[in-house]
């Protein structure tokens, strides 16, 4: 037996309903902004999918053997962060662990990949000398403030008393360094 049966009403499409968001006073305005939040993230979403080819790319001519103890931290590393989202999302634990095992064995060539990526970004780093500047770790130390929702002072406070995570910002940003000139090069045609 139905007891009630329920429709939404959407508001209108109107300029009420942009200034109710607090930011556009018409539709039109709201629309413009909108239109440009979409293209900025299929214009990230592109870039991510260029980056990922090339460095794919990369990794298929540069085969080579890496150490497997330094295989197995990155596995570990990979299997927490896998394992800490998948219980986020809900998964028991107890599932969990008895997958364990096979999601360690599908994230092993992933594991190698990206110790074998860090080995080529180095060796790429050395080559192209490829240097860290002071001024490199401000806009990290912004973006890092503004996803963790804490002042960029905080943030560079931070890594000035943590030395070995203030290294490791530092190999990142070499990193990206290297992706960056590996982009570069790929639109020009040039081979290094």
């Amino acid at each position: 037996k139905v007891k009630e049966i329920k429709t939404k009403t959407l508001p209108p499409l109107n300029d009420e309903l942009a200034k109710e968001t607090g930011e556009f006073q018409t539709l039109e305005e709201l629309k413009r902004h909108l239109q440009k939040r979409i293209e900025e993230d299929q214009s990230r979403r592109a870039e991510v999918e260029y980056e990922k080819g090339l460095l794919d790319a990369l990794l298929k001519e540069n085969v080579f053997g890496v150490p497997q103890g330094v295989v197995e931290r990155r596995l570990v590393a990979i299997l927490e962060e896998s394992v800490q989202s998948l219980y986020r999302s809900g998964i028991p634990e107890e599932a969990l662990e008895k997958q364990v095992e096979s999601l360690k064995e599908k994230l092993r060539p992933e594991a190698e990949n990206q110790v074998r990526l860090a080995f080529l970004l180095e060796e790429i780093t050395k080559k192209e000398k490829l240097e860290l500047k002071e001024g490199d770790f401000q806009p990290k130390y912004q973006s890092l403030a503004s996803r963790h929702r804490q002042t960029e002072a905080a943030i560079k406070k931070y890594y000035e008393e943590h030395s070995e995570a203030k290294e490791t910002l530092g190999i990142q940003i070499l990193n990206e360094k290297a992706i960056q000139l590996i982009k570069d090069n790929a639109r020009t045609g040039r081979v290094s």
